[in-house]
């Protein structure tokens, strides 16, 4: 419908302007149908912007982005809490279900646990559970070490 219209426009304004041309002077008529004819050639021109390449992100973006979300959203406290949940499940496997002061206990006695690592964990663990905030980073990387040790 806009394309109909407007050759019907451009139509009518070529015969004014050539109409014109006939009683005007031959310089006024190219004067006007200068801007005609360009009018005409940048109108048949499309001009298209280039298309915008949306990138799908990768699995790590997507990780790393929705990490970010839940540490925005999420005490830091309550995730370590489950960091915390999680990690003693793997412990319970190994000690065959004791209690958390035998597990404790056993992780004391672990020969590939470094006291210092598991005084950083117990007070982790005491700052989870008074609701106070626990630096997951650096929890998320020794529960990690410990982990592999446990196994090893």
């Amino acid at each position: 419908m806009g394309r109909v219209l407007l050759d019907g426009l451009w139509l009518v304004l070529v015969l004014v302007v050539t109409g014109a041309g006939m009683w005007l002077s031959s310089s006024l008529a190219l004067y006007l149908n200068g801007p005609v004819w360009l009018a005409w050639v940048l109108g048949g021109t499309r001009l298209r912007a280039p298309p915008i390449e949306v990138h799908d992100p990768s699995e790590a973006e997507l990780v790393r982005s929705s990490g970010g979300l839940i540490a925005r959203t999420v005490a830091s406290w309550h995730t370590a809490s489950a960091m915390f949940e999680h990690f003693f499940l793997g412990v319970a496997r190994s000690v065959r279900g004791a209690d958390r002061a035998a597990q404790w206990t056993w992780l004391e006695r672990h020969a590939g646990i470094l006291p210092q690592e598991l005084d950083q964990l117990k007070k982790w663990y005491a700052a989870a559970h008074a609701m106070q905030e626990v630096p997951l980073v650096p929890l998320r990387n020794l529960l990690d070490q410990l982990e592999r040790r446990l196994k090893s």
